[in-house]
């Protein structure tokens, strides 16, 4: 289970300004008896993080600009999404808060879904995540993510690849496919999400400030940049010899929580949730049920074992249980869900051999091989022969590869196939957004997809690619330029 608890260390500073900026450890402020100072770097903290709404603390001096119930009230907001007690009170548990490696988004959950109860089963649970109102809108049901950078140290490309696609196949096995279906692409202009590593300032709001401070932040939907700090000690779990450093951070660990950012979830109070913001290394991070109440409640619930399709190639699946099934797979296809294709060729063989002390061959001219020799005594064995026979493969449905995307239906058409693209898809197999989708014509012009793009037919009397153009048509008759009639 993924402990997320708190992402700064513990005696070494990496607490950073509103700014980005890194500032002195807490507890060197603290040695000097620079309360000032260590006050600055705890409000500078909190504000970073939504848990403080004064803007004016940023830039104005503590004594004079703030008051003392505004940090109390900073410190419980700070207290309540790590998951300690409410007290208000800067306690040396709270204190290591300051220092303690995390995520870079903000805690304030203002505007997501208000925390309280909900009724599970006759129990009443306490609901710690947070369904922000950043979500993927209803007409993008095919999210594409590309991989543009990966880490420079210790990880391998194919390594940070992996488990992103790893990571995001766990957030999609809980989120409906006919809502939401997650693939990769190599082409990042089509990319909704993108996954790049940076250091320091690397042209957004939030600069980067070293190692095991903050290890990475998304952006809400639509945005779809997820960032990672690349001057971290990125690992790849218990297997990897760096995992044993004290600074070592488990990417899929941070993966699995930054892709909740990326689909719209803030972070959870909840401090086993992959989604609370402070990082706790856990060998075994995979979602909690907080974790999955908190994304289906945006995306909706998987509502039977069946309905994210995980049969393949044209197979039905059945159900045998509220969360069990079986694929009743097609001709040449077999496995837990249709997903291996069965050999087309057979082999049956035997063969025959006799022996005996003799100086002449007899070979065969069949493809069945016996090998004999005789003498005025022979002994044989058992005899071995060799036959080989092919089956020819039966002529297939060219939608039995299920060569539509996107929810399309494959309609068999002799040798070739047509796909019946769903609402909001276009091209020979669906797979590309339909650009008419999001009503690019304005005053009332016909939107029609050629292929590429879209072709606007305007109504009288706006032109332009857009139907954008207007007025310019209402020309006085034989070029005069009407009075205007006084009242």
């Amino acid at each position: 289970m993924k402990l997320f608890t708190a992402l700064v260390v513990v005696s070494v500073t990496v607490v950073s300004t509103a700014n980005g900026r890194p500032v002195d450890d807490v507890t060197t402020a603290a040695a000097r008896g620079d309360e000032k100072q260590l006050r600055n770097e705890q409000i500078a903290y909190l504000e970073r993080f939504g848990h403080i709404k004064n803007k004016k603390i940023a830039t104005n001096s503590i004594g004079e600009q703030f008051n003392d119930d505004e940090f109390t009230e900073g410190i419980k907001s700070l207290q309540k999404i790590a998951g300690l007690e409410p007290t208000g009170v800067l306690d040396e548990e709270t204190e290591k808060l300051f220092t303690r490696p995390r995520c870079g988004m903000s805690d304030d959950n203002s505007e997501s879904q208000p925390v309280g109860e909900n009724d599970d089963g006759g129990k009443r649970r306490q609901k710690r995540y947070a369904a922000t109102p950043y979500r993927w809108p209803s007409y993008v049901q095919s999210l594409l993510y590309s991989v543009d950078s990966t880490a420079s140290f210790n990880l391998a490309p194919s390594t940070v690849s992996a488990r992103i696609k790893e990571a995001f196949q766990e957030w999609q096995n809980v989120i409906p496919k006919n809502r939401l279906r997650i693939s990769e692409t190599s082409d990042s202009s089509r990319a909704n999400l993108r996954v790049n590593f940076f250091t320091g300032s690397h042209g957004d709001c939030c600069p980067f400030d070293g190692p095991y401070g903050v290890l990475a932040h998304t952006f809400y939907p639509t945005n779809g940049q997820i960032h990672f700090d690349d001057e971290e000690l990125w690992t790849d779990g218990a297997s990897d010899p760096y995992q044993t450093q004290s600074r070592a951070i488990y990417f899929y660990q941070v993966a699995l929580h930054e892709l909740g950012h990326s689909l719209g979830l803030g972070h959870s109070s909840d401090p086993s949730a992959i989604m609370a913001p402070y990082y706790q290394y856990s060998s075994t991070a995979h979602l909690t049920d907080d974790d999955i109440r908190g994304v289906q409640a945006m995306y909706g619930a998987v509502s039977s074992p069946c309905s994210n399709g995980p049969c393949l190639n044209g197979a039905t699946c059945i159900e045998t249980g509220p969360s069990t099934y079986r694929c009743a797979c097609k001709s040449f296809y077999t496995g837990t869900n249709c997903d291996t294709e069965i050999s087309t060729s057979s082999t049956s063989t035997s063969t025959s051999t006799s022996t005996s002390t003799s100086t002449s061959t007899s070979r065969p001219t069949s493809t069945s091989t016996t090998k004999s020799t005789t003498t005025s005594q022979s002994t044989s064995t058992p005899t071995t022969a060799t036959t080989t026979t092919t089956v020819a493969p039966v002529a297939r449905s060219p939608c039995y590869s299920s060569p539509c995307h996107n929810g399309a239906t494959c309609v068999n058409n002799g040798n070739s196939f047509i796909c019946s693209c769903t609402a909001g898809y276009t091209g020979a197999r669906c797979d590309t957004v339909n650009p008419c989708t999001s009503n690019p014509c304005q005053n009332g012009g016909l939107c029609t997809s050629n292929g590429n793009g879209f072709i606007c037919s305007c109504r009288w009397p706006y032109n332009g690619t857009t139907c954008q153009h207007g007025g310019s048509l209402f020309k006085p008759r034989h070029g005069r330029v009407p009075r205007r009639r006084r009242n």
